[in-house]
């Protein structure tokens, strides 16, 4: 399977509900590396990415404190001197996938 399609899978378990004070969202896990890198991934409304909801597929994402600088996603970077401090919006997902491979993949689910 293609780190892409990975990446959509693991973005599936972002759901979105409603409760009396409005909606809420249940974020997907930080997303983990071969090599230990971590990083948060996120999708829905209000987010950085497109589509802006919680059904995908996702062609842009948010990404967020990265656990290394990731040269691949530095031009998306809210602010470029802090790159484990920041947020990356509207990541283009094979852009993501690439900066993911370069961490050696996804670890593997135990």
């Amino acid at each position: 399977m293609k780190t892409e399609d990975l990446i959509q899978a693991h973005l599936m378990s972002t759901r979105a509900y409603y409760t009396p004070w409005g909606m809420r969202l249940d974020k997907a896990k930080a997303i983990v590396c071969s090599d230990g890198t971590t990083m948060s991934v996120q999708v829905g409304p209000g987010l950085y990415c497109a589509p802006r909801d919680v059904c995908g597929p996702w062609h842009q994402v948010e990404v967020g404190f990265p656990s290394k600088a990731l040269p691949e996603i530095m031009d998306f970077a809210e602010d470029g001197d802090a790159p484990t401090k920041t947020v990356y919006g509207y990541v283009p997902i094979e852009i993501l996938a690439a900066a993911v491979d370069a961490c050696g993949g996804l670890k593997a689910e135990p």
